[in-house]
C-alpha cells in the first residue's frame, strides 16, 4: 500500500471505522503523515489515565504544551483546522513537538524508507519530516485508546527508560535547564501539590489531583536511574 502505520500492542481504536477515518485523512494530497488523538478507556488504570492526558510529569514539565496534541494549538501556528484534523507549523517555535511513533502514527510509504532501520524510533522519523517543512495531520477525530501503565511498577520501570531518552538531543537551552529544575520542584511536593489543587479548580480534572504524586515518584525514579548508570559506568571504567 502506499501507507504505513506503526502501532504497538498496547494501542487499541476503539471504533471500527478508525483507520479507514485515519486514511481518509490523506486524501489531501499535502499531507505526508497523520496521527491520532489519544484518549483513555475507562477501565484503565489512573497511571494510564495521567500519561494520556498530560505525559509523563518530568516530560510535561520539560515540554510543556508542546508534549500533548491536543495543546499544540497553544504552541504552534495553525495552518489549517478543518471538522477533523488540524494541521500545524512545527517550525514556528524552536521546540519540537513530543509525537510517538508507535501510536498509530501514519506515513506516506515513500518518506519511511530513508529511516526504515528506524522504524520503531519514537524520534527520528518524525522529526526529519520536520525538519522537511512536510505536513503532519492531527486527527482529533479519531480516537486510540493507549493501554500504557498498568501499574505503580510498570510505571517506575519506564520511567527509567527516560534517562537513556533520544529526545534529548533535540531540546532547546530552555529545555534542558527545565530538566534540571524539574527535580527541586517535584520533590519539593508542595508546589505541585499547589498546581494540583488550582488545576483542579480551574479544569474541574481530576486527574490533576494526582499530580503532585505521580511527580514526586517520576523525580525519584529518574534520580535512582541517573545514579544507577553513573555507578555501571564507574564500575566499567574501572574494569
Amino acid at each position: 500500500g502506499e501507507l504505513v502505520m506503526v502501532l504497538a500492542v498496547d494501542n487499541i481504536f476503539p471504533k471500527a471505522t478508525a483507520i479507514q477515518d485515519l486514511i481518509e485523512v490523506f486524501e489531501n494530497k499535502n499531507i505526508t503523515a497523520a496521527f491520532p488523538k489519544h484518549e483513555t478507556a475507562k477501565d484503565d488504570s489512573i497511571y494510564s489515565r495521567y500519561i494520556n492526558t498530560f505525559t509523563d510529569p518530568f516530560t510535561h514539565f520539560v515540554y510543556g504544551n508542546a508534549a500533548n496534541a491536543r495543546t499544540f494549538n497553544r504552541v504552534y501556528k495553525t495552518i489549517q483546522h478543518t471538522d477533523s484534523y488540524d494541521i500545524y507549523d512545527f517550525q514556528s517555535t524552536s521546540i519540537y513537538p513530543l509525537i510517538a511513533l508507535a501510536q498509530g502514527f501514519t506515513i506516506r510509504k515513500e518518506y519511511i524508507q530513508e529511516r526504515i532501520h528506524n522504524a520503531f524510533d519514537d524520534v527520528l522519523v518524525i522529526y526529519d519530516l520536520i525538519k522537511k517543512k512536510k505536513s503532519i495531520a492531527y486527527v482529533y477525530s479519531v480516537s486510540l485508546y493507549h493501554y500504557t501503565i498498568q501499574n505503580f511498577q510498570d510505571f517506575v520501570r519506564k520511567q527509567r527508560r527516560a534517562v537513556e531518552s533520544k529526545r534529548g538531543i533535540y531540546l532547546t537551552r530552555g529545555q534542558k535547564m527545565r530538566m534540571a529544575l524539574f527535580f527541586p520542584y517535584a520533590l519539593t511536593i508542595v508546589i505541585p501539590l499547589l498546581q494540583s489543587v488550582i488545576q483542579y479548580v480551574r479544569t474541574r480534572n481530576f486527574i490533576w489531583l494526582f499530580h503532585w504524586y505521580i511527580s514526586f515518584v517520576s523525580a525519584v525514579t529518574l534520580l535512582m536511574g541517573v545514579v544507577i548508570i553513573r555507578l555501571k559506568n564507574y564500575n566499567y571504567s574501572n574494569d
